[in-house]
C-alpha cells in the first residue's frame, strides 16, 4: 500500500520504487537468449547505455544475430584452420566473449569452411590460425551483416592470394641442449602474426602474413623437463618445472645484418637453484589433514639475467607443499632462477586461512645452489560482515553475498614491516567469496586482503534491489568491515525488448532471455567499467522488470 512506502517511495504494483535515483545513472543492457535446439553458441547482445534518473518505462531495441559464412582456402583446396571472432568493447569489462570456430576441410570450391552468429553492425577482429605451420595467421577487422571489401557476409581466405613474407633469424647463445620454439606476436595482444619453428643451426625461418606490423620474437623451450627422483617431503627437490625462461625481443631493437637476416643475441642463463622452505597455516587454521597440500606458485617480476635492451624474460614455476612424513610440517622445494618473484601459496576452503601472496627475491646462498630456506606464513581472513534489514528492521534471509575480486591492488602493495615478512605483501590476487544471509540477515564471509566489488543480492520474490559497494579495500584490520545494512526501495524500469525489423518467430525466441543492467562507474583518473547493478528475464510478450538500486557506493 502507498502509506507503506517511505519519503520519496511510490506503490507500484504491490512494490514500493523510489521516484529518483540519488544521481543519474548510466546504464548498459545485456541480453542472452535461451539456446534453442541445434544451437551450440550462446550469443549476448547489447543495448547502446541509457540514462536512468528515476523509475521508469522503456522499450528496447537489440541487434540482429548474423550469420556469417566463408572459406579458408589453398588456391582449389579448403584447409583446416581454428578462427576467432573478437568483438569491441563497448565499456571495460563488457564485451561478449570471442567466438571460435574450426573450419570443415573439403575438396570442392562450393563447399563452406565456416558458418557463425554474429552480432549485426559490430566491429569484430579475426584470427584465422591454420593447421598447416607453413601459413602465417592472417588478421582481418570485419563488421558482421555490412558489405564492405571483405562481404561482411561471405568471407573468402585464400592463402595463395595472400602476399606472406618470409624472415630469418639467427639466435645467438641458444643453450645447446634445449630444443627452442620461435614466433612472432602482436606486443599489445600477445596474438601470433608469424608462424612457429623450432630452432634449428642456430637459424629459423618465419612467415608473415602482410600488414603484420611491430612485433615481439618469443622464444621459449619445447615441453622439456629435469625430474628429480622423490617428492619434497623427502629431501629431494622437485625439479619437474621449466628449464629454461620465455624470452620476449621487440622488432624495432633487432640487427639487420648485411646478407639480410635478423640477429639475435640470448642472454647465458644462470643454473636453476634449490628453493626450499615450509608452509605455517594461519593460527585459526580448522584443518589439520595429515594429506594436506598446497599449491605453490611462483611468477617472475625480473630474472637475474643479463638482457639486451627491449628484451624480457620470464619464468612461472609451479610446485606443491606436502606433509613432511617424520615432522608433520608441510614442506616444498622447486628448481628456480635467481630473481624477484610473485609468490602465492593457495590454502583450500575449508582451512579458512588467507591467501599467501608476497613479491620476494629468491638469490642463490653462498657457495651453494640453494635458495636461503623460506618460512611462508599463511595469514588470516580478513572478514566482511553485516546483517541485513528492512524498513520495519526486520532480517533479511537468503541474501546472496558476493565479494568480486577486482584483481588490483589497493593502490600500492602493503609494505614488508606490517608483516614482518621478507617482501611486501601482494593484493592484486585476492580471489572471490560468496556466502548467504542466514535467518538473521547476518553474513560473515571470510576475504582476502585486496579490493573487491561487493554485491548484495535479495531473492527476487523481496521485492528490494540488488545493492552494490565497489573498489572496497580490505587490507589488514581484520574486524573493521561490519555494518548493519537497511534494504531500499528499488528504481524500476521496465519496459519491451524487440529485435530490429524482426519476424514474429525470431521476436518469440526472446521467451525466458535473461537481461542484465550494468551501471557504468569510473574507473580511474580516465577510464570507466561497467559494474552489474540488477538481472531479469523476458516474459511471452518481451517484456522485463528491472529492481535496480537508487545508487551505486564506493567503498564499505
Amino acid at each position: 500500500m502507498a502509506a507503506e512506502c517511505g519519503p520519496g517511495a511510490a506503490c507500484a504494483d504491490g512494490l514500493c520504487v523510489t521516484k529518483n535515483t540519488d544521481a543519474p545513472l548510466e546504464l548498459v543492457v545485456k541480453v542472452t537468449p535461451l539456446p534453442t535446439a541445434g544451437e551450440t553458441d550462446i550469443l549476448p547482445m547489447f543495448v547502446d547505455r541509457f540514462t536512468v534518473r528515476g523509475t521508469v518505462e522503456r522499450d528496447l531495441i537489440l541487434p540482429r544475430p548474423s550469420v556469417v559464412r566463408g572459406n579458408v582456402r589453398l588456391g582449389n583446396s579448403t584447409i583446416e584452420a581454428e578462427i576467432t571472432f573478437t568483438p569491441s568493447q563497448l565499456v571495460a569489462g563488457l564485451a561478449s566473449s570471442p567466438v571460435e570456430i574450426s573450419t570443415v576441410a573439403g575438396v570442392h570450391r562450393s563447399a563452406l569452411d565456416f558458418e557463425v552468429r554474429l552480432l549485426r553492425g559490430m566491429t569484430y577482429r579475426m584470427l584465422v590460425r591454420p593447421s598447416d605451420t607453413s601459413l602465417a595467421p592472417t588478421r582481418y577487422t570485419i563488421v558482421a551483416g555490412v558489405a564492405d571489401a571483405a562481404d561482411g557476409k561471405k568471407l573468402n581466405v585464400d592463402y595463395m592470394q595472400i602476399a606472406a613474407t618470409e624472415q630469418t633469424f639467427v639466435v645467438l647463445g641458444a643453450p645447446p641442449d634445449r630444443s627452442l620454439v620461435v614466433r612472432a606476436v602482436d606486443p599489445v595482444t600477445g596474438e601470433p602474426v608469424s608462424t612457429t619453428a623450432t630452432l634449428d643451426t642456430g637459424e629459423v625461418t618465419l612467415v608473415f602474413a602482410p600488414d603484420s606490423g611491430p612485433f615481439a620474437l618469443d622464444i621459449r623451450a619445447e615441453q622439456s623437463y629435469d625430474k628429480a627422483v622423490g617428492a619434497a617431503a623427502d629431501g629431494a627437490c622437485d625439479f619437474d618445472t621449466p628449464a629454461f625462461p620465455v624470452f620476449t625481443v621487440t622488432s624495432d631493437k633487432m640487427k639487420i645484418r648485411d646478407d639480410g637476416k635478423t640477429e639475435v643475441t640470448l642472454p647465458v642463463v644462470p643454473e636453476r637453484i634449490r628453493y626450499e622452505g615450509t608452509i605455517a597455516l594461519c593460527a585459526n587454521a580448522k584443518n589439520d589433514d595429515a594429506s594436506l597440500s598446497l599449491p605453490i606458485a611462483l611468477h617472475s617480476r625480473s630474472l637475474v639475467v643479463d638482457l639486451p635492451e627491449q628484451s624480457a624474460a620470464s619464468l612461472d614455476v609451479t610446485t606443491m607443499a606436502v606433509r613432511d612424513v617424520d615432522t608433520g610440517d608441510l614442506r616444498f622445494c622447486v628448481g628456480v632462477l635467481p630473481g624477484e618473484y610473485d609468490l602465492l601459496v593457495t590454502p583450500t576452503p575449508d582451512l579458512d586461512c588467507g591467501l599467501f601472496a608476497e613479491k620476494r627475491w629468491i638469490l642463490e646462498a653462498p657457495a651453494t645452489k640453494t635458495a636461503i630456506g623460506a618460512l611462508l606464513e599463511l595469514p588470516k581472513s580478513a572478514s566482511l560482515k553485516g546483517t541485513l534489514r528492512t524498513p520495519e528492521f526486520e532480517p533479511v534471509a537468503g541474501v546472496m553475498v558476493e565479494a568480486v575480486s577486482r584483481g588490483a591492488s589497493l593502490g600500492t602493495d602493503l609494505p614488508e614491516l606490517e608483516f614482518q615478512a621478507s617482501g611486501a605483501r601482494l593484493t592484486r590476487y585476492n580471489r572471490s567469496r560468496q556466502t548467504t544471509t542466514d535467518e538473521n540477515g547476518a553474513f560473515d564471509l571470510p576475504v582476502d586482503l585486496g579490493t573487491y566489488d561487493v554485491m548484495l543480492k535479495p531473492p527476487v520474490s523481496s521485492g528490494f534491489p540488488w545493492q552494490v559497494r565497489h573498489d572496497v579495500k580490505v587490507g589488514p584490520r581484520a574486524e573493521l568491515f561490519a555494518a548493519t545494512i537497511d534494504m531500499l526501495s528499488p528504481v524500476a524500469v521496465t519496459g519491451s525488448l524487440r529485435y530490429q525489423s524482426a519476424s514474429a518467430d525470431a521476436q518469440a525466441s526472446l521467451l525466458g532471455a535473461e537481461i542484465e543492467a550494468f551501471a557504468i562507474v569510473e574507473d580511474g583518473p580516465s577510464g570507466e567499467r561497467a559494474l552489474p547493478i540488477g538481472k531479469g528475464t523476458l516474459d511471452a510478450d518481451g517484456r522485463f522488470v528491472l529492481l535496480l538500486p537508487p545508487a551505486t557506493l564506493k567503498g564499505w
